[in-house]
């Protein structure tokens, strides 16, 4: 599997001064240190594996604080010296203030340290996702899962000569603490053979120092490098690192990167380009099976004694039990018990445990609503018993009961199952035909960072609800009479009284619809207790 994210490493210098050897930008630093390259993951108990050492993130520690970029396998790039925020070090290793994530929000770092050796340690916390570990000595979990992240930074009291520091090196230094006599400008990367797709991010990153760099400008070209169109005129160039947003119009097979180095009169001094092409596909294609966002390690698995757990669905409740943790059976409800510490999140989360053997987080309450009435089914387990659990896909709402929309958008969808497939509700008159006069209350929001989560359906029309009805719904003629499921293009009588049983239904969720299209579908076996097919189909794992 090709890597296509990744940066080449290789160093070009052009603009009038030779080839620097790449061992000037990789050599660590005391004052200015990358990632160590064995210990450079986190783990988020909702976000799951986060990679600091990401070639393409070109992350660095020093005395002031962290630049650069960290991949999350689930939520994309995050930034760790973002706009008017960003995650600082008091140059004894106490870390303060926030990263951001498109897709995850702020990421707040109070709380985590690192230490002589290098090590991080702590937690930094999410806003409603969770905390990140950034040690598995946090939770005495190595033996397990053994995940750690180490800069080759070092606190300034234990640096031979002690001293503090500053976020920019002196003048003639580049980072690695090499000192050099001529100006140094080297684009690290895309630097030739990695894929993109046209807007979405390419993170470019560079080493550069000497006398006279103020900073740097960045722009690119589709035609091999005869045309160029400017990126950003001016970054700090000690910043090293720039997230692209890249442009709707420049698909081409023939991109290339350049950075210009230019000093306090925005003269150039120095440049340099990618080594080799690469590719930026038409917005909304998807990257070919093989070439795919940086790989990143699995998640805690089950130990060698115990066999991996086959696909969700070919499986029955059976099966699986016996693969899972002494006391855990499938559809169990689990967290860790409460450690008495607000700080820490991951005592508050609750997991689903599903039929593929992986604890599936609920996100929130509201989503927990949707598949049970209160918190009586909760069982507290030890920690050894959850990290025993490979962490899945956060559970989203159940199909057939909540509506949602996102904060910042008034479209309303319903949820069908199979995967979480979203239909926009088209208009008012559609959403109280299948809710009532009180639909307006049937509506939740739910965190933009979620939405990536759902596949997108057809729109819910008039047209629908005359000929059919969305699966997954719960409906009845009249408010005494039987309850039906609509499953795809047919019926299913629900035979189970009362209706909230072992297949998760609320009665709050059927709709009395009076005469609906839903009857004019053929009726198909009913709906027994606990019913796996329909279990599975609705849990989307």
């Amino acid at each position: 599997m090709r890597r296509v994210l990744g940066f080449s490493l290789a160093l070009l210098a052009v603009g009038g001064i030779a080839a620097v050897p790449a061992f000037l930008a990789l050599r660590a630093s005391p004052t200015n240190g990358p990632i160590d390259a064995q210990e450079q993951y986190a783990w988020g108990n909702v976000l799951g594996w986060v990679n600091f050492g990401t070639p393409g993130g070109n992350v660095r520690v020093t005395d002031a604080g962290i630049t650069g970029y960290a991949w999350s396998a689930n939520y994309g790039w995050i930034n760790l010296n973002p706009p008017g925020s960003g995650v600082t070090n008091d140059a004894e290793g106490t870390l303060a203030g926030s990263a951001w994530g498109e897709h995850v929000g702020w990421i707040h770092f109070d709380g985590v340290t690192i230490g002589t050796d290098g090590r991080f340690a702590g937690y930094a916390a999410l806003d409603g996702l969770g905390s990140l570990s950034m040690n598995c000595a946090n939770t005495s979990s190595c033996g397990e899962s053994d995940f750690k992240v180490r800069t080759e930074w070092r606190p300034a009291s234990v640096r031979t000569g002690g001293g503090g520091g500053s976020n920019n090196p002196p003048p003639n230094i580049i980072p690695g603490g090499v000192e050099v006599d001529e100006p140094v400008c080297v684009l690290a990367g895309p630097n030739g053979g990695e894929t993109y797709v046209a807007g979405g991010q390419a993170p470019v990153g560079w080493t550069s120092g000497g006398p006279g760099i103020v900073n740097v400008a960045l722009g690119y070209s589709t035609d091999g490098g005869d045309r160029w169109t400017l990126i950003e005129a001016s970054v700090p160039h000690t910043s090293g690192s720039y997230l692209w947003r890249i442009p709707e119009d420049a698909a081409s097979d023939t991109v290339r990167i350049r950075v210009e180095c230019r000093d306090a009169g925005s003269a150039t001094v120095a440049s340099s380009m990618s080594e080799g092409t690469f590719r930026i596909l038409p917005p909304g294609t998807p990257l070919p099976e093989e070439e795919v966002e940086p790989p990143e390690p699995e998640p805690p698995v089950l130990p060698p004694e115990v066999p991996a757990v086959p696909n969700a669905c070919e499986l029955s409740r059976a099966v699986t039990n016996a693969y899972l943790p002494y006391g855990l059976q499938v559809d169990d409800i689990i967290k860790l018990a409460d450690d008495g510490n607000p700080a820490t999140w991951e005592d508050s989360v609750v997991y689903h445990v599903g039929v593929d053997g992986q604890r599936h987080p609920f996100p929130d309450a509201r989503i927990f609503s949707t598949w049970h009435t209160d918190f009586s089914r909760v069982k507290i387990v030890p920690r050894d018993v959850l990290n025993r659990l490979p962490l899945g896909r956060p559970v989203l709402v159940r199909p057939g009961t909540l509506w949602i929309k996102m904060p910042s958008d008034a479209k309303t969808y319903l949820v069908e199952p199979e995967g979480y497939i979203l239909r926009w509700i088209v208009n008012e008159d559609v959403a109280a035909r299948l809710a009532g006069p009180q639909w307006n209350q049937n509506i939740i929001d739910v965190d933009e960072r979620l939405f990536n989560r759902f596949q997108r359906g057809d729109d819910v029309t008039m047209l629908t609800l005359e000929t059919g009805w969305p699966t997954g719904s719960l409906v009845r003629e009249t408010a005494d009479g039987p309850t039906w499921y609509v499953n795809h293009r047919v019926r299913r009588l629900v035979t189970v009284q009362p209706v909230n049983d072992s297949n998760g239904f609320q009665t709050r969720f059927i709709r009395t619809t009076g005469p609906g299209g839903w009857q004019r579908l053929p009726e198909s076996l009913p709906v027994r207790d606990g019913d796996e097919e329909m279990l599975c189909m609705h849990r989307g794992f």
